[in-house]
C-alpha cells in the first residue's frame, strides 16, 4: 500500500472511532513525547476533520509539522490556532520559529520584536530570534536591544549569547568575538552553531571571506 493510501486509510479509521477530543489531543501529545510525529499528524488531523475550530489541535499540528521540516505547513495551522483562540504566550514561539525558518524576518520583527511573553524561556528565546533577523538586516543596535532584552530574561541563554558574538564580529571585532565564542562553548561544549561560527572567525582570522 502506497504511503499517501495508507494515512488516507488510517484517517479515515481515526475518524470513526469513539475517542473524545481530549483523548485524541491526549493521544497527539503522547506521540510528540515519544517524537512519533506521523501519528500525532494522523491523530490531530482525524480530530480536525470533526471539529475544524479545536484550537489546541491546530496548536499540536503546527507543533507537530515544524518538527517534522514543514515550517510552511506549521505557519497555517499555527495561525489557525491563534484564530481558534489560542495564546500568543502559547503560539508565539512556534510561529516565531516557523518564520525564522522560511527566512520570514520582517514578519518575525514586526510581531514579536515588543511582545514580551510571559515566560522567561519563551520570551528568551523569540528575542533571540528577532535578533538573529535584525542581525540579517543590518540593523545592530535593534540587534543588541532584543539580545538584551533575552539575555534579562535568561542570563545565560546560550542562543541569545551567540548573536551577542555575531554581534561583536558584525561590528569589526572578531578577537572579542572568538574570545566570547570561546568562552561559550566551555559551557555549552556540545553547541553546534557555536562551533560553526568558532570556524567562520578563525578563517576569517586567517584571511578569508566569509
Amino acid at each position: 500500500m502506497k504511503p499517501t493510501l495508507t494515512l488516507a486509510v488510517l484517517l479515515a479509521l481515526a475518524a470513526c472511532g469513539d475517542l473524545t477530543e481530549r483523548q485524541r489531543l491526549d493521544a497527539a501529545q503522547a506521540a510528540l513525547q515519544r517524537q512519533d510525529r506521523a501519528a500525532a499528524v494522523v491523530e490531530l488531523k482525524a480530530l480536525l476533520q470533526l471539529v475544524p475550530g479545536q484550537g489546541e489541535g491546530r496548536l499540536l499540528l503546527g507543533r507537530a509539522l515544524l518538527e517534522g521540516g514543514d515550517a510552511a505547513g506549521a505557519e497555517v495551522e499555527l495561525q489557525r490556532a491563534l484564530d481558534a483562540g489560542q495564546s500568543l504566550e502559547q503560539v508565539g514561539p512556534l510561529l516565531a520559529r516557523s518564520w525564522a525558518a522560511m527566512g520570514k524576518g520582517d514578519a518575525l520583527v514586526a510581531r514579536f520584536e515588543m511582545a514580551a511573553l510571559n515566560s522567561a524561556v519563551s520570551d528568551a528565546e523569540v528575542q533571540t530570534l528577532v535578533a538573529a533577523a535584525l542581525l540579517q538586516s543590518g540593523q545592530p543596535d535593534r540587534a543588541e536591544a532584543a539580545i538584551a532584552r533575552a539575555l534579562k530574561r535568561v542570563p545565560r541563554h546560550a542562543a541569545a549569547q551567540l548573536e551577542a558574538v555575531r554581534l561583536q564580529a558584525q561590528r569589526g571585532d572578531p578577537a572579542s568575538a572568538l574570545s566570547a565564542v570561546n568562552a561559550l562553548l566551555e559551557t555549552n561544549p556540545a553547541f553546534a552553531h557555536a562551533w560553526m561560527l568558532k570556524g567562520d572567525l578563525l578563517y576569517r582570522a586567517e584571511g578569508g571571506d566569509v
